[in-house]
């Protein structure tokens, strides 16, 4: 088990406790399934300030890891929490080593190159690419093809920022250059500089797109969607769509109101914004692990969480890897068969749901966890958001549950791809063109009318 640093979603403090449980509850329900195993976890704190820097960090540790594997007899099995960019060198790494690496939280669209990575497994509860591919099917759902993605700096609000640039790379890969069919722009900002102007970055989007994607932490949102309601975009043929991150700990309410954020105003920014959200289960059904989680890292660790660390659906990912591996080595070990071949064993990985005592888990054929979406829009009675459309993962459509799904700001149909006079105005005559050009016809008919009396004057 690679752990790297102390990151609060999938650091040494949030998942190794996690590990622990896991494998006492493995124990627990296979007695002497794992009496034989030796783990080890590597471990090594850093400063990295975000999760690209903690993927260089991966150089400092091959060695140590490289020197793990081959003192271990039998069969070796990675395990890491870490984000994208952390487990990419890894997953080079297990490929060279032939060593099954699975992956909790990982789940990056690059990892479906099976040539480059054919060892590797993600449990990641977000799926490939988080919400991504059921975006794209969005899009096509309602023959929308330009978008502006505004992408949030990942220096910025470190418990989602792996998810910010997770986001914004699946849209360049799976989006933007799939095929022609879309044109995407990128405004990458930071909200914490005094310089950042969402006025502008509105401005620039109205001019090229019809919708918009925000990908930054829950308040920004709020402060983008009061600016698009100041420059009346909320009220016109624009969509507003936030891809909003799993459930993670130090988590901020979209709905929370503030000083500026409430009553009227917030109706009336939130109505043309759609928010992705992932297929959660009944988090009180969780309840109990994160509670032996709790006491295990106080007791073992000395480290006590937070009341908004307690729900991470990062760690709890780990748990879940854990105990449907082991369902699998239970298989194996029943149907005496070698745990030698490791296709044999990441195969039975592959392409099937695993029940477990959290939820049930599918790991599609291609080595990704099956995420449903939930699309939700707002209720203006409710002042909820209401789920609107389901995207299904397995079936690759949307279901439809509710009829806020016919309501476009007033209209039955959605927007059109191209508003009608064009993004800049363009395909439409000035407003007073046409009396403009009454006024002009006028003035000629007058210098006319003087001239043709000024030459029969002269004549006569």
């Amino acid at each position: 088990m690679l752990i790297l640093g102390e990151d609060v979603n999938y650091g040494y403090f949030a998942t190794a406790p996690m590990y622990d449980v896991a494998l006492l509850r493995v124990d627990q329900q296979y007695p002497g399934l794992i009496s034989n195993s030796s783990i080890s976890v590597l471990y090594q704190s850093q400063d990295a300030a975000d999760c690209a820097q903690a993927g260089a960090e991966m150089n400092n540790v091959a060695g140590r890891m490289f020197d793990l594997i081959s003192r271990k007899r039998g069969f070796p099995v990675l395990f890491s929490p870490g984000c994208s960019l952390e487990v990419a060198p890894l997953a080079d790494f297990a490929r060279e080593m032939d060593v099954l690496l699975i992956a909790s939280t990982s789940a990056d669209a690059s990892f479906a190159n099976r040539a480059r990575y054919p060892t590797f497994v993600s449990f990641g509860s977000i799926g490939q690419g988080g919400h991504v591919p059921s975006l794209k099917r969005f899009l096509r759902k309602f023959a929308w093809t330009t978008v502006t993605v505004f992408c949030e700096s990942m220096a910025n609000y470190l418990n989602v920022a792996s998810f910010f640039g997770l986001t914004c790379r699946s849209i360049k890969a799976l989006i933007a250059s799939a095929s022609d069919e879309f044109t995407v722009y990128y405004e990458d900002f930071d909200s914490r500089s005094p310089k950042v102007n969402f006025r502008g970055m509105l401005e620039r989007a109205k001019s090229q797109s019809r919708i918009i994607v925000i990908e930054t932490r829950q308040d920004i949102v709020q402060k983008i969607m009061i600016e698009a309601h100041k420059l009346k975009m909320t009220a016109e043929e624009y969509v507003f769509i936030y891809p909003e991150p799993n459930r993670r700990p130090l988590d901020i309410s979209l709905l929370k109101p503030t000083e500026e954020f409430t009553g009227e105003v917030a109706v009336e920014a939130f109505l043309p914004l759609i928010v992705l959200n992932f297929d959660y289960p009944d988090w009180t059904k969780t309840q109990h692990i994160f509670e032996a989680v709790a006491e295990t890292a106080k007791r073992k660790y000395n480290y006590t969480y937070r009341a908004d660390e307690m729900v991470n659906d990062n760690s709890l990912s780990a748990y879940e890897a854990i105990r449907a591996f082991c369902m699998v080595l239970h298989e194996l070990e029943r149907d005496n068969i070698s745990l030698l071949n490791i296709s044999i064993v990441r195969n039975r990985l592959l392409n099937r749901t695993f029940d477990l005592d959290t939820r049930s888990v599918r790991i599609g054929a291609d080595a990704y966890r099956s995420a449903n979406i939930v699309y939700s829009r707002f209720n203006e009675t409710s002042r909820q958001f209401q789920s609107t459309w389901t995207y299904d993962s397995s079936l690759q459509d949307f279901q439809t549950s509710s009829d806020l799904s016919h309501n476009w700001n007033g209209q039955s149909s959605p927007p059109s791809n191209v508003p009608p006079c064009g993004y800049r105005g363009q395909l439409c005559p000035p407003k007073n063109a046409a009396q403009d050009q009454l006024i002009i016809g006028l003035i000629c008919g007058l210098v006319l009318t003087t001239i043709l009396g000024c030459s029969l004057l002269y004549y006569w």
